[in-house]
């Protein structure tokens, strides 16, 4: 739940789409436009967008496709990285 919406009871067609809009409600646009997604990559200079945020994000995707936390990282970068790069 975040901000009163329950998270985990929107209906989308899959991840990806999930993903892009949490974007929508995690972070405002001006937070979007002017931030690195995702976190980490060095050759840019944005700043990452707010760690807390993008805990909530990765645990509602998690949750809501039943992902092992073990298993995740691999579930994100097979399917979650790229759209994150191209939002």
């Amino acid at each position: 739940v975040y901000n009163g919406r329950d998270l985990l009871k929107m209906i989308v067609k899959d991840p990806r789409q999930y993903d892009r809009d949490l974007l929508k409600i995690l972070f405002t646009p001006k937070e979007l436009v002017n931030s690195l997604i995702p976190p980490g990559q060095k050759q840019n200079k944005p700043p990452p967008l707010p760690q807390d945020r993008l805990d909530i994000l990765h645990e509602a995707i998690r949750a809501k496709y039943r992902i092992a936390k073990l298993k995740y990282d691999n579930f994100y970068t097979l399917y979650i990285r790229l759209s994150l790069v191209q939002f």
